[in-house]
């Protein structure tokens, strides 16, 4: 004797009924928390250009999530470029603009300008990001500080590269 072939269906139809709303029932009700990672630290760097105290264009920063390899041989791993405008000159002690890198923000403080009429003063600058903190000035730097001297368009030009440890 053979079952019957609409028995058999209605079977069918209401265990997969069944087994689909247990399964739609066993959904989590609450969205799953996203987990935000960063990579591992590795070598970054920063390179500030100060141009000459009365310019229009007060410094330039370039940051790289690669260290520093040589002036003028800019990583093409470079993220982000800024150029300080007059309206917004740093003067000594100010902060140039804050930057997020990676799981922290940059800070870079004008911590001395040049001294007026001495064209192989570099200034000095700090630097902190996390609990980094490091300057251009101090002895063990990781920046290298570079014054233009006497050139004739920008005297008084330096150019700081400086290398920290980032998880951009």
């Amino acid at each position: 004797m053979q079952p019957n072939k609409n028995a058999m269906q209605l079977l069918l139809s209401t265990l997969t009924f069944f087994l689909s709303f247990n399964a739609v029932l066993a959904l989590p009700t609450a969205e799953p928390s996203t987990v935000e990672t960063t990579s591992a630290l590795h070598p970054c760097s920063v390179f500030v250009q100060r141009w000459c105290q009365d310019c229009d264009e007060r410094f330039d920063v370039a940051y790289f999530n690669v260290t520093w390899t040589t002036p003028w041989n800019w990583p093409i791993a470079a993220w982000w470029n800024q150029a300080s405008e007059t309206q917004n000159v740093p003067s000594v002690g100010s902060e140039l603009v804050q930057i997020q890198v990676g799981s922290n923000i940059l800070h870079i403080i004008d911590t001395a300008d040049p001294a007026l009429g001495d064209a192989s003063d570099p200034g000095k600058l700090s630097f902190k990001w996390g609990t980094q903190v490091w300057d251009s000035f101090s002895e063990g730097s990781p920046c290298d500080v570079n014054a233009l001297g006497m050139n004739a368009d920008f005297p008084g030009s330096i150019d700081y590269e400086c290398e920290f440890l980032c998880d951009k």
